[in-house]
């Protein structure tokens, strides 16, 4: 047997698919991680719903062909899986699914997946990042630049010293509004694209 852990769009759900270690199960491929499944649940006496049947509509194969990927894949999981616990919505199947393609599509950066991921999930959340004014509640500068300040989870005017520019601005708005899918549509940010990633991750106060 194997217990599994399923996020659905109504919310976390634990099941238990019976006899799915055996070399002939019908349920074995239906349940598989990195995977959008349609299954069949029944109540049971326990807590555990009981898999009655399991059908693979998309796996994410191309995840594993990257460490880097398949690594970050089940750190964002693992996040969802605890906010979800307390915060049963049915966005979180749904930005874990965006989630899974866009790091399967190897010819996206992964700081972009990244940063989309982290500022949707802080969103989620309840405490999307600011970026239409700083901390003291100024409007962001085209001429300015700025660095993420943690103690008031927003951004600092740094005059030309900041590493955070209006480019960089641009970008983190445009992932709080766009898909994965039409965000790789754009050209010349991928040297700006870590540093998104890394105000994002520090935003949503994942370590």
């Amino acid at each position: 047997d194997r217990i599994l852990s399923l996020l659905t769009p109504s919310g976390k759900l634990s099941a238990i698919a019976k006899s799915s270690r055996k070399e002939k199960s019908r349920l074995a491929s239906g349940i598989e991680p990195l995977s959008v499944n349609d299954m069949v649940l029944f109540e049971s006496k326990s807590d555990l719903y009981l898999v009655a049947s399991a059908k693979s509509l998309v796996t994410f194969d191309n995840i594993i062909q990257d460490y880097e990927r398949l690594e970050f894949s089940y750190e964002a999981m693992r996040l969802v899986s605890n906010a979800s616990e307390n915060l049963s919505e049915p966005e979180w199947f749904y930005l874990t699914e965006e989630l899974l393609s866009g790091l399967n599509n190897l010819n996206i950066s992964i700081d972009l997946v990244k940063g989309w991921f982290f500022g949707h999930y802080a969103s989620l959340l309840g405490y999307e990042l600011n970026v239409v004014s700083d901390v003291n509640s100024e409007p962001l500068k085209q001429d300015m630049t700025y660095r993420y300040d943690e103690s008031n989870q927003g951004f600092a005017d740094y005059g030309q010293n900041g590493n955070i520019t209006s480019e960089h601005i641009k970008m983190m708005r445009l992932m709080s509004r766009h898909t994965i899918e039409k965000l790789a549509l754009i050209g010349g940010v991928s040297a700006i694209l870590p540093v998104c990633a890394q105000v994002l991750r520090q935003h949503a106060a994942v370590n």
